[in-house]
């Protein structure tokens, strides 16, 4: 089988005991007589890292094998955070066809269509937002009113802003929403924890094009 990048299959490869994405705001600072004055110098970013289960020394192999192929960074891969899968309100249904309804002026509101009627996003619920050349990952930051017969959702805040790219009727995904992420420098590690079994752990960037 050839393998195709950005690759999807390894996070699930990796048996994940520890994992969490954190934000990474990209920001200059200046000092002002009353504040400091924080600005955007470009999109936040993902920052991924996982830990695995113990494993015998031949499993372990076998994922440093798939971590391998991505080249140390130049190949990308997707990840989501293992914390938060899958939609608090619905952890059932495939919710196949959601996408974009309504954006907010400022961009840090939203509506989906395409969910089940009584839908219901809830605050920390992740967001995968497809433009067709990237996945940006935002997050509920309060709970929506429940979609309705026309399986509108509520309107909901979200955090970071939605970048410029992206736009009425893109595709979203709900269920292991993910972003693409890179290998940072260093972030493959073996760890032993017995005479026969080690852990692996990596940390990774997002990467927006």
């Amino acid at each position: 089988m050839t393998i195709q990048f950005p690759r999807t299959d390894i996070i699930d490869g990796l048996k994940i005991v520890d994992g969490a994405l954190q934000p990474m705001w990209r920001h200059d600072y200046s000092a002002s007589p009353a504040r400091t004055i924080v600005k955007d110098l470009a999109p936040m970013l993902w920052r991924a890292t996982y830990r695995t289960a113990p494993m015998s020394h031949d499993e372990a192999a076998e994922i440093e094998a798939d971590l391998l192929t991505l080249q140390g960074g130049v190949k990308l891969f997707e990840g989501y955070d293992p914390r938060r899968p899958l939609p608090l309100d619905n952890a059932e249904d495939a919710l196949d066809g959601v996408t974009v309804f309504v954006i907010s002026p400022d961009r840090l509101r939203l509506r989906l269509t395409g969910v089940p009627v009584g839908f219901k996003m809830t605050k920390g619920d992740y967001v995968s937002i497809d433009d067709g050349t990237n996945l940006f990952l935002i997050r509920a930051a309060t709970t929506a009113p429940i979609a309705n017969a026309a399986g509108e959702s509520g309107w909901f805040d979200i955090a970071p802003a939605l970048h410029p790219s992206i736009t009425v009727g893109m595709p979203v995904t709900l269920r292991f929403p993910c972003a693409r992420f890179m290998l940072d420098p260093g972030g493959v590690s073996r760890q032993a924890t017995g005479i026969f079994e080690e852990t692996i752990s990596i940390s990774a960037t997002q990467v927006i094009e």
